[in-house]
């Protein structure tokens, strides 16, 4: 998994300095990476599955955005290699595989949440989010409390800027609001 994901990180940088043909490859190699993280996730289920350290499941919630990410942005490109409906299917398969793990507060809960909010704003025609998923104010908050590269203050089509402002601590909710 670990593999799969430093490919994937390494060619998130590459997307944004390559041309439109160069681009391409790229798009395939990622979705490539993205879905061999989330089959290898949910194809090594066992008893200790609910006891794995957060980045893990946080490396499966980064796959699972990029999937969602790359499907909205280049879509006819991830079309000439791959099945947008099957990578859609794969996502809510994901969704309701961290739902299984341990209790709700588990943080794989959490981040089948985000998931699925991400992939309902990103995916919208797809599907309606669970039930249980986090309403949009919920989520803005999720910036703070969780790592920036999960990308959850994209831009409207998908897209993140991976490396800007990545420092050690994240502004509170509080420090970005504006006073009245």
């Amino acid at each position: 998994m670990g593999f799969h994901f430093s490919h994937l990180l390494l060619y998130e940088h590459a997307l944004k300095s390559k041309s439109a043909r160069a681009r391409e490859s790229v798009v395939s190699e990622m979705i490539r990476h993205s879905t061999a993280i989330v089959q290898l996730a949910m194809d090594t289920v066992d008893e200790r599955t609910r006891h794995l350290t957060d980045h893990i499941y946080h490396m499966i919630t980064f796959a699972a955005i990029v999937i969602c990410r790359l499907s909205t942005a280049y879509q006819e490109q991830v079309a000439s290699t791959h099945n947008i409906d099957e990578l859609d299917s794969l996502v809510h398969d994901l969704v309701q595989w961290l739902y299984c793990i341990g209790l709700p507060c588990h943080a794989a809960h959490t981040l089948g949440n985000i998931i699925a909010k991400v992939h309902q704003k990103l995916r919208p025609r797809v599907e309606a989010s669970p039930p249980d998923a986090p309403p949009d104010e919920i989520l803005n908050d999720f910036n703070y409390y969780f790592p920036e590269f999960l990308g959850l203050g994209m831009s409207a089509d998908g897209n993140w800027d991976l490396l800007s402002n990545m420092g050690f601590f994240p502004q509170s909710p509080e420090s970005t609001r504006r006073p009245d």
